[in-house]
């Protein structure tokens, strides 16, 4: 007879977000007894690995949680004195394409269209908004498909990108302004390049100037 293996599994569905502690409280989650070869890879198999952690993907009723559907308290980054982690979501190409890492640094600049106007500002238009932002993480996956009978680990997206960065508040406000109402793209900064000053922005008068 093969061996059995221990493995947690939901027992109602479980929304991204949920925070384990609290699922484990409610016994959403239950440790079960599956053979060896129906183990998914990297299936968590003790409720004490979840302590702490929060439910970064959905898992439907009696499906197994690997350790990518969570995210734990610990973290491989800081936080900067007198800054805040703010996580923004660009689509694949705008946000680098893949060539951003954790640690390195970017400028953000936003793309406004001419559905209201923005001070005196001639639209459509593109502006630097924020220069020497650093980046603290980068996700480029999507959780695997509720129910879905693969490995359940993430899959690589080209469709967006999220980096947490590390943004003073009224930059932030930028952000949120922008990626509620218009569009976001981010360039990669040379090691060690400093920040850009004021740039006069680009649009249909200046667009093709020197």
């Amino acid at each position: 007879a093969s061996a059995n293996s221990s493995v947690i599994v939901a027992t109602r569905d479980i929304p991204a977000g949920s925070l384990a502690d609290e699922v484990i409280a409610q016994g959403g989650l239950k440790e079960v007894k599956v053979p060896a070869g129906q183990m998914i890879a990297g299936a968590v198999q003790s409720l004490n690995q979840l302590a702490g952690a929060t439910f970064v993907q959905g898992f439907a009723a009696d499906q197994q949680v690997p350790t990518t559907g969570l995210q734990s308290l610990s973290r491989t980054f800081a936080v900067p004195d007198g800054f805040e982690a703010m996580a923004i979501q660009l689509d694949f190409v705008a946000g680098g394409a893949g060539y951003v890492n954790p640690g390195d640094r970017v400028n953000v600049f936003g793309a406004f269209s001419s559905q209201y106007p923005i001070g005196n500002a001639t639209l459509p238009r593109a502006e630097l908004l924020i220069s020497n932002v650093e980046v603290l993480d980068v996700d480029l996956t999507v959780p695997a498909r509720r129910g879905s009978t693969d490995t359940g680990a993430a899959r690589l997206s080209t469709d967006t990108v999220t980096f947490l960065v590390a943004v003073k508040t009224t930059d932030a406000e930028k952000l949120v302004f922008t990626t509620e109402f218009e569009s976001l793209y981010a360039t990669l900064q040379a090691k060690g390049a400093p920040a850009v000053g004021d740039t006069p922005g680009r649009d249909g008068s200046s667009i093709l100037a020197a």
